[in-house]
């Protein structure tokens, strides 16, 4: 047993070892750059799922698993598979290993996971390409390899993996997968389970141990891919950039967050002075970057971007910033000194030129460098505002480097430097003076201006503005001149000339004085001398036109520019030619000198004329609107260079006046300039000639220059300037009445005879004549074509006649006129015409005639059928010739047949008249009589023809001719009333009564009359209301001869019940009667109004008295008179409310209605009408049956009488009012000994009865009786026998109510006679029958943490929420509340009082919440539960009006009680109101009488199991140790690791929590500082049950706190929020020490520094230590480096060590470490000591501190040489010795080292 046991021992040791190296070679981690993997905290929960399915492998299987989603793996298959189920996770996977604590073998069971089957780094080429059968491999083979290689690297039981499995696939699994042979010996390198443990492995890939139990240990893993994430920036624009210092990429910050809004922030990239931000560490996914801080010079860019991370890749941000400039917009405003904008003479703001200079950096005036950066030079330009600027664009820009520009192409200025410089004037202008003003105002600044481009967050501005005003003077001089007669050589005063600026137009006058001469020189006549006043000695000044540049005798008079000079006529220089020219001023302070101007004598001209028509060219013009006449005038020796104007006027040749038209003469003229040539011209006059017909009109014309006339032509003999206007009379006749009628219906002949005046002689013309309609003024059109006629004739005079005849038919033509138009031309051309549409000398007519017949007594045409008819038959006529006799016959013809009518003795009815025309249009009378009795129904038309001398000449005869129709008409009626549409109206009411009049033969469009007579069928005589005959009468006019109209009859039909109406009509037109129709008996013409009486009784009771119940029976008698026999009825009645006069309402809110259809057998008889309808709701009400009959739904018969006790049903009603005889209101307690009196109000009883009143009281929510706490119904009655129908009676009802808190109780009564139920009074909702018991339930939750958990600190707050149910709301209530101890069931207190809260309150409704807060110190409450107990108070004071059972108010109370409420008011106000509070007697809850202000105890909630009422104050304790020693020390490494065990107890379980813990130093208590970070750590919790533990993990470089005692501190939050905390400086549970050790090495026998290199060297290293737990068993290891290599001191191939245990007696100390060597050969070498102090525990020993100086001179040993031996062989023979002995040593070592390994192996 023992040898087998020292062979797994010799085998595990040659594993461990070989492990080892492979950790030494091994490099397992990932470049993380400065961000970090979130380290798990603390162990959690996760699900185990255990399949039914296995891995199967060689005769053997492993279940497969997984936990949290990953394949998990079984590592100590020596044990049996776990149950499926929830376990912790434990990260300390060291803690699990074969040796607990080994970090190491730990570390590569987390490599070889990362990489085995199911696993991120899973890949099928780590492992054997085929199954050891040589069969494929697949997932099954892969699991059960990764199983074996697991199990033998956790626990080293790959043999118990391969348990089952037969020899063959173990011998392979050894060599080809484990890699060791069964000896332990490791034979392949390449085997998965030695080559994945140096594979690299990334940092965020953690794996756990579930600890089963006694079941297997579970192995799962946790991976977060992760990639990295770096960034560099550049600028966005480096022609902007690049070389200028105001620019750095340095400094940039970038947010990395998880979240699009950028509310989650992960770390942050900053960049170097590159422009890069080296690369964090991120979980591979999206994240979101935007810019938090932009470098100097650039644009902050606040957009999102996103960016994925992948695994194991880095992600490579690159970005730009746009830097901040200044977009060109330096405007430069050129302007005039004097006058801004405004341009002075011909001066020009425009190509001023400017030098723009830009310096990469920022200086001032005195330090510009030499060079600038770029140089631009701009030019003004013009605008379209008028303004002249220059600014930093292509378009200004003269010449100089290209702009900066963005990408979009707008030039920019980076940030730097500008300076501006005006370099050249504009045209005009002096650089002498010019300033420049930024902003166009103050400082006036000459020469170069200087200032900065500077950053203004995103953009960039410039310093003090970025427009400028630049102003300039402008060159000003004068000029001169001396003016002469040429003639005479004369010097000429007093001449005048304009002076204009030619660009401005500005313009003055100046005259010479009386030497001829004229100077503008200040010097001779000063400029602000009556400055422009035009005189020989005014001044002359010279500005922009609007006088803006001000007058200064020292400038010249005239601004730059150009100039004309123009003489202008006067008398001095009349007959002269006057002198134009130029001169233009360009040089400042010079006078130009014109010099002396001459005039010389003028021609004289001389004009001819030719007038014609402008449109035909001829001499002779046809009078017309529109004329144009033009005469061409010839203008020869004409002044060159002199205006003329030439004026035509039209002379009438008779009178020798103009020609005048409207008043005004017809004139034209034409001004031109001479050139000194001939000059023709074209002289239109246009005017309206139309009254100028048989005129002759002569053309004068005459030529001027100013006032001067030149020259005239003005003969009127003169036929070249002669035009004749003609002019041509007509007067047309017929040739048989050779007058102006004609004939309708005949072939007329018309005679035009045309009078022609102011012809040309010899001329051929033609005369044209055309018909027109005189009314349409259209031609004439006979058979669709004009009646025209033309002849042609040679005027052998100016004046004659000709006649022109047209023949044509006149049918169709009847009283048509028409007018003859002429027209006379010459060659085409209309030269004359005569069109007078109302010339009656051209007018024929052509006569008309019509009829119109109208009744001499209805004034129409229309007659009544009766004996005699007179008619008269009016002919109205057209066209006549008046003056003339003329003759009308008419005849009578029936229409219906076309027959004249006949007299008496069979004679045609024929009548005639004579008349002479007054006028041409007129009228004449006709009139018939004749016997119309037959005619009823039936029309005459009446047929007319005039004559002329015998002769027709007019004809008027249509049949249907409406106008000459008289017409005999018929009616016939038949009545019904409106409502009813029928023969029956309504008695006792408004009612219409429409009788439609049917009629034939009106006369449409006419407006008649019927008139109508209501008659008593009985007595014949007429019907009479309010002692008046009911008649009507309406208006109609109807649009057909045939068709009905109706006459409404409006009376009240009261008293009316049982009588018989009958309609008569008559029909007038005016007040002329035309039909009738009166037949006392005619059915269609009668009326019937019925009569109704009604009787309304019981079914049930057989009385009048009804119940309120749900089904009421009610049966109404109707008895009625005077209907129609045989016809169909419906009776409908309605029960009416007799108080409100409305309609009654069942339950379900409908009228209660009842109907009963029946057939009148006779016109009297009776109906019965059953009501049957829910009555529950009328309990109170009178009951009245109304009654309507119909006939065909319309109402014929009413009885609807309110007061009528025949048709009247009583109903009684019953109230009632519950209160509780203790509170006096209606709220009660939830006790034993409830009494409740309910007050039951009755109306409509029986007086003098016996009733039983019976109560119940109801539970409301429910509907169901109550039962008392003894499971009782509540129930009480009592007897009444009342004297009146109205009255009161109590009912009490006393029960044990203890068991209804929260109840709301109902108390129904019922009013019973002889058993028979009369009254009911059970409204579920009815608050008078309610009696409220209210409950309370409370919640208590710290106002901080939000839920049942309170800090142990100074200033607790509790929020206990109380809910109350079943309050009346409006009256006040106070809430008291006591923190009670959990435990002792005692109140708590704070300074030796109870600790309460209480609260009043007002609430709007029953139901609701009220808060009752808390405020108290809890710091020794650390642990506790607390209960929180609620009492709830009515309060009754003089407020609560509401709570008097009364129901009075303050206000109706006696002043006693007001005295007494103010009184109890005051008291309130009071500093101390705990006197106004009630002392309640716990046993029966009744308030003590000894306060004013009275409460009632109405509700109470003290429970102390109830959560909701519970606060608990958590407690929490620490233990920290070091994660590897498990002791209180640890080492000063750079992975340190503490887990800090925090205790908790009275945590609110199920709820999350977080532990922060910080390291504190124990000597200051300051935070400790790690890489410029404080040290802490954190975990999140859910806590399972009140008391537990957790662990709070603290990694952190702890390599510069050697010697230092940290203290761990610890707090709690739930939700951030403080909960609990544990900082105990002196607590040496939380404190822990790190240990310092400093080295001494001396030579054991020279005792210093130096060492004889011989073969016996002693090294001691004194080792100070410090900060050591007492009583704690140390090592210290030695090892001596050579100093030269830094490596291992290696003698015979070993190291030389030394090693030493003790027990520390203090925390500090000493203790010696001594070396033996031999030293021969190592002359020269320094040797350096190397020390680690091991904590020695039960588990193993720890490292807890080391000095490993290379340099330390401290620990340095140096090699001397040896003395030289006295003998000379005696040195080479010890050294042969010596070896000899250290070749034994080694030998004696390995074989104790080896059996200690058996020793310890066998142990």
């Amino acid at each position: 047993m023992h040898k087998i046991k020292e062979k797994i021992s010799m085998k595990k040791l040659k594993r461990v070892l070989a492990l080892a190296m492979a950790v030494i070679l091994s490099v397992p981690t990932l470049s993380t750059g400065t961000g970090s993997i979130p380290v798990k905290a603390a162990d959690d929960s996760i699900e185990l799922v255990v399949s039914n399915e296995s891995a199967k492998y060689a005769g053997y299987e492993t279940r497969k698993m997984s936990a949290g989603g990953n394949y998990a793996y079984c590592i100590t298959p020596s044990k049996k598979t776990p149950a499926a189920g929830t376990y912790t996770k434990h990260y300390d996977v060291a803690t699990y290993m074969k040796t607990p604590g080994d970090e190491t073998a730990a570390e590569n069971l987390r490599h070889i996971a990362y990489y085995c089957w199911g696993a991120p780094g899973f890949n099928a080429g780590n492992f054997p390409a085929t199954w050891y059968d040589g069969s494929a491999m697949d997932d099954d083979k892969y699991i059960a390899l990764s199983h074996v290689i697991l199990a033998d690297a956790a626990s080293y039981e790959g043999g118990e993996a391969m348990h089952g499995c037969n020899s063959s696939f173990k011998n392979w699994a050894y060599q080809n997968v484990l890699g060791f042979n069964t000896k332990g010996e490791l034979i392949n390198e390449e085997a998965p389970r030695f080559k994945l443990t140096w594979q690299p492995v990334p940092d965020s890939f953690k794996i756990f141990v579930l600890a089963t139990g006694k079941t297997q240990n579970i192995l799962g893993y946790e991976y977060t891919p992760t990639g990295t994430v770096s960034l560099s920036k550049t600028s966005a624009n480096t022609g902007i950039t690049s070389g200028n210092s105001c620019y750095s990429l340095s400094g940039a910050v970038y947010g990395i967050y998880s979240d699009a809004g950028c509310s989650a922030q992960v770390t942050t990239l900053t960049t170097d002075a590159g422009g890069n931000a080296a690369a964090v560490l991120l979980n591979a996914g999206t994240y979101y970057y935007k810019e938090l801080t932009a470098p100097a010079g650039y644009a902050l860019d606040s957009s999102v971007q996103s960016f994925t991370v992948t695994a194991g890749q880095n992600t490579a941000l690159s970005v730009s910033d746009t830097p901040t400039n200044d977009p060109v917009r330096i405007s430069i405003n050129k302007v005039d000194s004097e006058t801004g904008d405004k341009v002075q003479g011909g001066a020009s703001l425009e190509n001023a030129e400017f030098t723009v200079k830009y310096y990469a950096g920022y200086y001032n005036a005195g330090n510009l460098p030499a060079n600038a950066t770029r140089t631009w030079v701009i030019k003004t330009l013009k605008t379209a505002g008028g303004n002249y600027m220059a600014a930093l664009n292509n378009t200004c820009k003269v010449s100089g480097d290209d702009f900066y520009k963005v990408s979009n192409g707008t030039a920019v200025l980076p940030l730097g430097t500008i300076s501006i410089e005006e370099t050249k004037a504009p045209e005009g202008y002096k650089l002498d003076g010019a300033y420049l003003q930024v902003g166009g105002v103050g400082e006036k600044i000459t020469g170069k201006y200087v200032a900065q481009i500077i950053q203004n967050g995103n953009l960039a501005q410039l310093k003090g503005g970025n427009t400028f005003k630049v102003s300039d003077k402008i060159k000003r001089g004068d000029f001169k001149l001396t003016k002469i007669d040429t003639d005479n050589q004369n010097r000429m005063s007093d001449i005048p000339f304009r002076v204009t600026c030619k660009e401005t137009g500005e313009s003055h006058i100046i005259k010479t004085d009386e030497n001829g001469y004229y100077s503008s020189e200040s010097s001779w006549n000063a400029h602000s001398k009556n400055t422009n006043g035009g005189g020989a000695y005014d001044g002359l000044w010279f500005s922009t036109g609007d006088e803006k540049a001000a007058v200064d005798d020292s400038l010249g008079a005239m601004p730059y520019g150009d100039y004309t000079l123009e003489e202008l006529s006067c008398d001095n220089n009349r007959g002269k030619i006057l002198y134009k020219g130029e001169f233009s001023i360009r040089r400042d302070k010079v006078t130009v000198d014109i010099g002396t101007i001459e005039n010389h004598s003028e021609p004289t001209p001389v004009i001819t004329t030719q007038a014609s028509d402008a449109k035909t060219q001829y001499q002779i013009i046809k009078p017309s609107t529109d004329t144009d006449i033009i005469d061409k005038v010839t203008i020869t020796d004409t002044m060159a260079g002199r205006d003329y104007t030439i004026t035509g006027t039209l002379m009438d040749k008779d009178t020798g006046e103009a020609v005048m038209v409207n008043g005004n003469p017809v004139t034209a003229s034409q001004t031109f300039t001479s050139d000194g040539t001939k000059k023709v011209l074209d002289m239109h006059f246009n005017f309206d000639s139309s009254a100028l017909g048989g005129k002759t009109v002569v053309v004068c014309e005459k030529l001027t220059y100013g006032d001067y006339v030149a020259a005239t032509e003005e003969d009127m003999e003169n036929k070249d300037q002669t035009i004749y206007f003609p002019e041509i009379h007509t007067t047309a006749t017929d040739s048989e009445t050779a007058d102006h009628l004609t004939l309708a219906d005949s072939r007329a002949v018309i005679t035009d005879t045309v009078t022609y005046t102011n012809l040309l002689k010899g001329e051929t013309y033609t005369l044209s004549g055309v018909l027109m309609d005189k009314e349409t003024g259209k031609e004439l059109l006979v058979d669709g074509e004009p009646v025209t006629q033309e002849m042609a004739f040679t005027a052998g005079r100016a004046s004659g006649t000709k006649k022109l005849k047209f023949e044509f038919d006149t049918t169709g033509l009847a009283g048509k006129s028409f007018v003859v138009y002429e027209t006379l031309t010459l060659e085409d051309v209309e030269v004359a015409e005569h069109k007078d549409i109302n010339d009656e000398g051209q007018t024929i007519h052509i006569p008309a005639a019509q009829t119109t017949a109208t009744d001499d007594s209805s004034k129409i045409n229309v007659s009544e059928a009766k004996k005699e008819v007179f008619v008269t038959d009016t002919v109205a006529y057209q066209n006549l010739v008046p003056g003339k006799e003329y003759t009308v016959r008419g005849t009578a013809v029936d229409k219906e047949t076309g027959e004249p009518l006949t007299d008496a003795d069979g004679n045609e009815l024929v009548s005639t008249a004579k008349f002479t025309a007054a006028s041409a249009d007129g009228s004449v009378d006709v009139k018939f009589t004749f016997d119309g009795t037959a005619m009823a129904g039936r029309s005459v038309v009446f047929f007319e023809n005039v004559y002329y001398t015998d002769k027709l000449i007019a004809v008027h005869a249509d049949i249907d001719d409406e106008a000459q129709t008289v017409h005999i008409p018929l009616i016939f009626t038949s009545v019904k009333d409106k409502d009813t549409d029928s023969h029956m109206s309504l008695a006792g009411s408004d009612v219409t009564l429409t009788d439609t009049v049917a009629y034939r033969n009106l006369v449409p469009g006419k407006t008649y009359t019927i008139s109508g007579t209501l008659m008593d069928q009985r007595t014949g005589k007429a019907v009479t209301v309010n002692g008046k005959s009911v008649t009507s009468s309406a208006d109609f006019t109807p649009d057909t001869a045939d068709g009905e109209t109706t006459v409404d009859f409006h009376f009240n039909t009261k008293g009316l019940d049982d009588t018989t109406v009958v309609v008569f009509e008559k029909m007038f037109y005016g007040k002329a009667e035309i039909a009738a129709h009166e037949d006392i008996n005619d059915k269609g013409q009668t009326i019937y109004i019925p009569s109704v009486k009604t009787t309304a009784i019981d079914d049930k009771t057989a009385t009048k008295l009804t119940l309120a119940e749900k089904d009421i029976h009610i049966t109404d008698t109707v008895a009625y008179r005077n209907l129609v026999p045989g016809e169909k009825y419906t009776v409908t009645g309605t029960a009416i409310d007799k108080t409100t006069g409305e309609p009654l309402k069942d339950d379900a809110g409908k009228d209660v209605t009842a109907k009963a259809s029946f057939k009148a057998e006779k016109a009297n008889g009776t109906v019965d009408v059953e009501f049957v309808f829910d009555g529950i709701t009328l309990a109170g009400k009178t009951v009245v049956m109304y009654e309507n009959i119909y006939y065909n739904n319309k109402l014929v018969g009413v009885h609807a009488d309110i007061s009528d006790e025949a048709q009247i049903i009583y109903v009684p009603l019953v109230k009632t009012a519950a209160t509780d005889t203790k509170t006096e209101t209606k709220l009660t307690y939830a006790e034993k000994d409830i009494k409740i009196t309910d007050t039951v109000e009755y109306t409509n009883l029986i007086p003098g009865k016996t009733y039983k009143v019976t109560g119940t009281a109801m539970d409301k929510k429910t509907g169901k009786v109550i039962k008392d706490a003894d499971g009782k119904a509540v129930t009480s009655e009592a007897e009444i026998t009342p004297e009146t129908a109205d009255g009161k009676v109590d009912v009490d009802f006393i029960f044990d109510g203890s068991n209804l808190a929260g109840k709301t109780i109902v108390m129904f009564e019922e009013i019973r006679y002889e058993n028979r139920l009369v009254g009911v009074h059970a409204d579920i909702n009815d608050e008078a029958q309610t009696i409220y018991v209210p409950a309370i339930a409370t919640e208590a939750l710290d106002e901080v943490t939000g839920i049942h958990l309170s800090n142990a600190g100074d200033d607790v707050k509790v929020k206990d929420t109380v809910t109350y149910k079943n309050l009346i709301p409006g009256l006040t209530y106070r809430v008291a509340g006591t923190v009670m101890d959990k435990d002792s069931k005692k109140p708590l207190q704070n300074d030796g009082r109870d600790i309460t809260a209480e609260a009043e309150f007002t609430p709007e409704t029953a139901d609701g919440t009220v808060e009752v807060e808390f405020t108290f110190s809890a710091k020794e409450f650390a642990g506790k539960t607390m209960v929180l107990f609620e009492k709830l108070y009515l309060v009754k004071n003089a407020d609560n009006a509401d709570a008097n059972p009364d129901g009075t108010s303050s206000k109706d109370k006696t002043p006693d009680d007001t005295q007494k409420a103010s009184e109890s008011e005051n008291t309130q106000n009071k500093t101390d109101n705990t006197s106004n509070k009630v002392e309640v007697d716990n046993e029966n809850n009744n308030p003590a009488d000894n306060s004013e202000v009275k409460e009632v105890l109405i509700a109470v909630h003290e429970d102390y199991s109830d959560e909701n009422q519970t606060i608990c104050v958590p407690q929490i304790k620490t233990t920290a140790k070091d994660a590897k020693s498990g002791t209180s020390m640890f080492y000063a490494e750079k992975n340190a690791k503490i887990v800090d065990t925090v205790s908790y107890r009275n945590l609110v379980p199920g709820k999350k929590y977080k532990v922060v813990g910080t390291a504190v130093d124990k000597s200051n208590g300051a935070p400790v500082i790690a890489n410029g970070n404080n040290v802490t750590a954190e975990a999140e919790f859910v806590a399972k049950e009140a008391t537990g533990k957790v662990d709070v993990v603290f990694t952190f470089d702890a390599s510069l706190l050697a010697g230092r005692t940290i203290v761990m501190f610890e707090d709690v939050y739930y939700e951030n929020n403080l909960i609990a905390t544990h900082a105990d400086i002196t607590d040496e549970s939380q404190t822990l020490y790190v240990p310092k050790i400093g080295t001494t090495a001396i030579d054991g026998e020279r005792k210093d520094h130096s060492s004889t290199a011989d073969s016996s060297v002693t090294i001691v290293d004194s080792v100070a230590y410090r900060n050591l737990v007492q009583g704690q068993t140390y090592r210290v290891t030695g090892k001596l480096m050579d100093k030269a290599t830094g490596k291992a001191l290696v003698i015979d191939g070993k190291e030389v060590t030394a090693v030493i245990e003790f027990t520390a007696a203090g925390t500090e100390g000493v203790i010696d470490v001594t070396f033996r060597f031999n030293g021969k050969g190592m002359t020269g070498k320094q040797l350096v000591v190397f020390e680690q102090l091991d904590v020695v525990t039960a588990d193993g020993a720890y490292a807890i501190a080391s000095h490993n100086d290379i340099n330390d001179a401290a620990q340095t040993i140096t090699m001397i040489a040896p003395p030289k031996p006295k003998t000379g062989d005696f040195g080479t023979v010890s050294g042969l010795v010596m070896t000899a002995l250290a070749g034994i040593m080694m030998l004696l070592t390995t074989i104790m080292r080896k059996y200690s390994i058996k020793v310890k192996s066998a142990r």
